[in-house]
Order: C-alpha cells, then sequence, then structure tokens
C-alpha cells in the first residue's frame, strides 16, 4: 500500500511540475528561464520514523551557460555535468528560512499539501528564477550574499562573474582573499582539516586561480 501510495503522490507532483512548462531530465526538471538560462526543480524525499506518510522537499537551482561554461573550464570539470550556478533549498527563500519539507500521507487526500508546495514554489522560487536571470541582479547577490550560498561557490561563481562583467581584477581580488582563507584554516588545524578536505580544496582552487589569470 505504502509503495502504490507513494507512487501515486509522485505522479501528481510530476505532474504538476510538467504542468508548469518544465521538462523532466533524468531526475531533475528543467524550464528555460532566459536567454541561456535554465530553472531547475530538484525534488528529495525521506521518512524517518514515519509509516504513514512521506516528506519532500524541493531544491531550486538555476543554471547560466556562460557562466557554466567557464565553470567546465576553470574546474576542469566534464562539460556534460550540470553545475548549478547556484542552488538553494526552497526552505531558504521562504521566510521560515530553514530546510523546509512538506508531509503527504499516505492513506488521506494531499490537496491542500500540494497546494501549500505549488504556491512556494510560485511565490518564492519564481521570483528568485526571475532574479538571477538578470546579470547586474545576479552579481550582487553573490556579492551581497543575498541568500543562502556556500562560501566555495561563491569563491568559484562571483570572480567569473566579474570577468564576464569586464571587471577580472575584482574577481582576481576575491581568489586572493580565497585563498588567504583556505590557507588560515589549514594552518590552524592541519591534520583535522587535512581530514575533512581542506588541503584538497586549497589544491583544487590553485588550480582553477591559475586557470582563471590566464583568461583573457
Amino acid at each position: 500500500m505504502a509503495n502504490e501510495a507513494k507512487k501515486n503522490i509522485e505522479k501528481q507532483m510530476e505532474e504538476r511540475i510538467l504542468s508548469m512548462g518544465f521538462v523532466k531530465k533524468k531526475k531533475d526538471y528543467y524550464k528555460k528561464w532566459g536567454a541561456d538560462i535554465y530553472a531547475v526543480i530538484s525534488i528529495s524525499s525521506s521518512t524517518g520514523y514515519h509509516v504513514h506518510c512521506r516528506r519532500y522537499g524541493i531544491t531550486i537551482e538555476i543554471i547560466n551557460e556562460e557562466v557554466q561554461k567557464y565553470e567546465h573550464k576553470l574546474m576542469n570539470e566534464d562539460p556534460k555535468r550540470n553545475l548549478p550556478t547556484l542552488s538553494i533549498q526552497l526552505g531558504y527563500l521562504m521566510p521560515v528560512r530553514r530546510f523546509m519539507e512538506w508531509e503527504f500521507s499516505y492513506e488521506n487526500s494531499n490537496e491542500e499539501t500540494f497546494s501549500e508546495m505549488f504556491n512556494a514554489i510560485e511565490t518564492y522560487a519564481f521570483p528568485f528564477w526571475d532574479k538571477c536571470s538578470d546579470f547586474d541582479r545576479l552579481l550582487n547577490l553573490f556579492l551581497n550574499r543575498e541568500v543562502f550560498m556556500s562560501i566555495s561557490v561563491r569563491e568559484i561563481v562571483l570572480p567569473i562573474l566579474y570577468y564576464m562583467r569586464g571587471e577580472k581584477d575584482k574577481g582576481v581580488q576575491i581568489t586572493k582573499e580565497a585563498l588567504s582563507r583556505m590557507k588560515k584554516e589549514r594552518s590552524e588545524d592541519g591534520v583535522v582539516r587535512s581530514e575533512l578536505g581542506v588541503v584538497t580544496e586549497l589544491e583544487r582552487y590553485l588550480s582553477y586561480v591559475e586557470r582563471y589569470m590566464q583568461l583573457e
């Protein structure tokens, strides 16, 4: 019964996402949101200790294909790999500012829950995608940390945005600050931080910076 209910919930969820103009590719959903811009919806789920329901969360992504092209080049990544310019769990765009999941019952109607989830997408994800589709607003979003983002993503994407804007010198400054942070973290506790991958992060970023400096 639970498997059938789960399939039915996910079928309805997919139908609603597709009705918004998204196309499914593998497990995620994509929609062109502007020139070289794609909006992405990624669904996650969990059960925890609950046997009569399943919880679903939504991650919102934006892919700027021009930024992605430079990320592939500078990070020496597989060109076929999708690299979101920015990825954020929907709850962090909402007033709650935390990880957010919606609970769907295996036994009762979920119409109200579906309405709440998709209202949240339209209310908070749509404006986010609109903002990220405008280059200057996207740059300011990264510069001012307007939404939750990891330090490492900011230190990779922001220099690229500055380069695309013709302000490579500002991008170089960001890379210098990033290297200073990484070296400080490694020197503070070399053994533990090495185990956590900080040394690897530094070495990888040094390669990124070397390639960045060669951009003309």
